[in-house]
């Protein structure tokens, strides 16, 4: 009974679903569903005024961020071995640039919810370029 079974439910499965497929394949087709993904994929993570904590030097940051690692796998310098990023991104401040802290929320183009934490230059009423230093997947209703 059940060699004669499975063969059919597969052939009743097929017929049905076939269509449906095919709706699909043709709705993927369409240019005005390429262009909103298109428009996703340019969304791009920045540090909006709200998000920003507190306004740090580059030495409380260094001491908060130093890495102790008591096996010596890790460099004892700030930020452990991304400390060359961290240079390079310092590198991107002019004389009178604050440092502050942030943290932001953020939904990604795949809806997932992420709690973004770093560091960001900030020129005058600008918002520059930022150091991201966490970044936490939030579970619905955090």
């Amino acid at each position: 009974m059940a060699t004669f079974a499975v063969p059919v439910l597969a052939g009743v499965v097929m017929v049905v679903a076939w269509p449906i497929v095919i709706v699909m394949l043709i709705r993927d087709m369409f240019p005005v569903r390429k262009k909103e993904m298109k428009q996703e994929k340019k969304r791009e993570f920045a540090v909006a005024r709200e998000d920003l904590l507190e306004e740090l030097s580059v030495g409380e940051i260094e001491h908060r961020e130093k890495v102790h690692d008591p096996l010596g796998a890790v460099p004892d310098l700030p930020f452990g071995h991304l400390n060359g990023a961290w240079r390079k991104f310092l590198k991107g401040m002019q004389p009178g640039d604050e440092l502050w802290s942030f943290s932001a929320y953020w939904t990604t183009n795949w809806g997932s919810k992420e709690l973004r934490s770093g560091y960001v230059i900030v020129q005058g009423e600008t918002i520059g370029p930022y150091y991201q230093t966490e970044s936490k997947k939030l579970i619905s209703g955090e």
